[in-house]
């Protein structure tokens, strides 16, 4: 077998852009979809520490993973719930009702980038009955606002 196609063991931490990333084997990450990654504890030819995604079979390096595709947050740590959108702070655990009366709630996935802010992932809202159409907070601001928060 030629080195280059030889596996690779990863190193448990591998710093990628000045940040320390936890890449030993069965470290899991989950992406701005909601996908969970897992850490193979292999690298690539290049060295990079490589995941697979845990449904789907689909593969991907660490860099590729951060950004590309994009890291939420490491399975087994909280998930971040507040956003702060114009001065105002929006919240994943509460529901928005627009200025129709539609009520809106989270549902677990995240804009990386919405327009016009970008590098600060939005959470994403849909209204009852229809999943496909999530929004982030400033579309759902733009289109539907004023919100009025409620709990769930």
């Amino acid at each position: 077998m030629p080195a280059s196609a030889a596996l690779r063991l990863a190193s448990p931490v591998y710093q990628l852009d000045g940040v320390d990333w936890d890449s030993a084997a069965g470290t899991q990450y989950k992406d701005f979809a909601g996908r969970i990654w897992e850490m193979t504890g292999i690298t690539n030819a290049e060295g990079m520490p490589i995941a697979a995604a845990v449904e789907g079979g689909a593969a991907a390096s660490l860099k590729e993973l951060v950004n590309k595709i994009g890291i939420f947050h490491k399975v087994g740590e909280p998930a971040p719930t507040t956003y702060v959108y114009e001065g105002r702070t929006y919240r994943t655990d509460r529901a928005y009702v627009d200025e129709a009366g539609d009520t809106w709630t989270h549902n677990g996935t995240w804009d990386p980038e919405p327009p016009g802010v970008p590098d600060i992932p939005s959470p994403q809202f849909v209204r009852e009955g229809e999943p496909e159409y999530a929004l982030d907070i400033p579309a759902l601001d733009y289109y539907h606002g004023p919100l009025t928060e409620q709990p769930l």
